[in-house]
């Protein structure tokens, strides 16, 4: 039995010193093993990582930061937009107002443009009255009151258009010049004979009112030159059998 003990003995004992050694040869090998490396990588990954988180929590600030200045900005852009949608409308009244008064402008000009060729026809034909007038006058050696040369008042020359077929004009004037420095055309006359009632006549009316009472005396006055011609004849022969008689 002792043996017996001595041999169970002996054999868990070999059998512990091959366990032992089994383990030590396992325990030498997980030594030879590089266990640094991976838990290097590991470590490396996990930087790595948070590095990488890092950037991305940057990137999200970032962003968040830049959609509130874009919510900022939007707000802003949207504000200006409004008023200027204000000032626009503003302006576009504005405008209409400038329209319309340039328009009525445009109006006035048209008016007035036809107000002076309506007073230019009415120079015009007083112009031709005033000349027909004065010839008359030549003509029938009626002599009339006009101011002094000192007194006549420089006009001034207008240019006159024509046409490219009218003739040039020689140095001394054409004869329509001649004509009216021959009847006086460019002088004044002299209306301070006339009443005061005469020379304030403004209405066309009272002109033609007072025309016709003129030409009334006037018919009137040739009238009775016409009656007294035949005894001026007479007169005149008379005269003229005295002086064949002397």
């Amino acid at each position: 039995q002792i043996l017996r003990r001595s041999d169970a003995h002996r054999e868990r004992k070999l059998k512990l010193e091959l366990q032992k050694g089994k383990l030590e040869s396992q325990l030498e090998y997980e030594r030879s093993k590089d266990l640094d490396s991976p838990v290097n990588e590991l470590e490396s990954q996990i930087e790595q990582q948070r590095k990488r988180k890092e950037v991305i929590t940057q990137r999200k600030e970032n962003l968040v930061t830049k959609k509130k200045e874009s919510k900022e900005a939007l707000e802003k852009l949207e504000s200006e937009h409004s008023a200027m949608d204000k000032e626009y409308e503003t302006l576009e009244k504005e405008f209409g107002k400038s329209k319309k008064l340039l328009q009525r402008k445009h109006d006035q000009i048209g008016d007035l443009k036809k107000a002076i060729s309506d007073a230019q026809n009415v120079i015009e034909q007083i112009s031709s009255s005033k000349k027909e007038l004065l010839v008359e006058c030549k003509v029938e050696q009626i002599e009339l009151p006009f101011l002094d040369d000192e007194e006549v008042e420089q006009e001034v020359e207008m240019e006159t258009i024509r046409d490219s077929d009218t003739p040039m004009e020689d140095a001394n004037g054409t004869g329509e010049q001649k004509e009216d420095e021959l009847i006086g055309m460019n002088r004044r006359l002299d209306f301070s004979q006339l009443s005061r009632k005469l020379r304030d006549m403004r209405s066309a009316d009272a002109r033609k009112k007072t025309d016709s009472v003129f030409l009334d005396e006037h018919k009137k006055i040739a009238s009775q030159i016409e009656a007294l011609a035949p005894n001026l004849r007479a007169t005149e022969h008379m005269d003229d059998v005295q002086h064949r008689v002397q």
